[in-house]
């Protein structure tokens, strides 16, 4: 049997800010074939993030009249639209959200966990921070290569943001300029992905004060 399965997932950085950087990405699979799509956003929230992420996802179907499946890890989106949860902020989106999910004449939307081991899922959450993080719109032409082999900088800077997420003295920030340093000049400092390790690194690092400040 026929059928379309689209992977979708939104993201926030600086979660309800104004100044909010946010990107949302769908994986489309159909036949053996996939595509990547993704966008940008400012001052937007998660929530909001991963409609849009939906709502794209469907609009990118031409032939609303093949079985479809839209895979999401988000609960909130994912029990709206079956009618489980009641409509509540966004109100305008969810209009649109609904309006379009009644062109579909076979369309089942599924709940899957975050952060898990599902590879395509993993891609979309990729794609959507990579694109908030670049603030670039329209990576369509993206392929899954391209994808894994900037994924890798994302999972190294993130996994020193966790580390020092709450950075409470001089010696501790000392520490986090110098291992950021080091991974850079060891992996990427003279290659393709250097630029985007300069702009994430900026990033993760305004966010590392705001939390700083907000420790305060």
């Amino acid at each position: 049997m026929d059928k379309i399965i689209i992977y979708t997932d939104g993201s926030s950085i600086d979660n309800g800010s104004p100044d909010s950087k946010c990107g949302w990405a769908v994986k489309l699979m159909y036949k053996g074939q996939s595509k990547i799509k993704s966008g940008f956003e400012k001052g937007k929230t998660n929530n909001y993030m991963e409609m849009l992420a939906v709502l794209n996802g469907m609009k990118s179907i031409t032939n609303k009249n093949i079985h479809c499946e839209i895979i999401s890890d988000s609960k909130y989106v994912v029990e709206t639209m079956n009618g489980k949860f009641r409509v509540g902020a966004n109100k305008e989106l969810w209009v649109e959200l609904l309006a379009e999910k009644e062109l579909f004449s076979n369309l089942t939307i599924s709940w899957v966990k975050g952060h898990s081991k599902d590879s395509h899922n993993n891609d979309v959450d990729s794609v959507a921070y990579q694109t908030a993080c670049k603030g670039e719109n329209n990576m369509e032409s993206a392929t899954l290569d391209q994808v894994k082999q900037e994924q890798s900088i994302f999972t190294d800077l993130w996994n020193i943001y966790k580390q020092y997420k709450y950075i409470k003295s001089d010696l501790e920030w000392e520490n986090y300029i110098s291992d950021t340093d080091k991974l850079f000049k060891s992996k990427y400092i003279g290659t393709q992905h250097e630029e985007m390790y300069r702009d994430l690194l900026q990033d993760i690092t305004k966010q590392l004060e705001r939390n700083m400040k907000n420790a305060i």
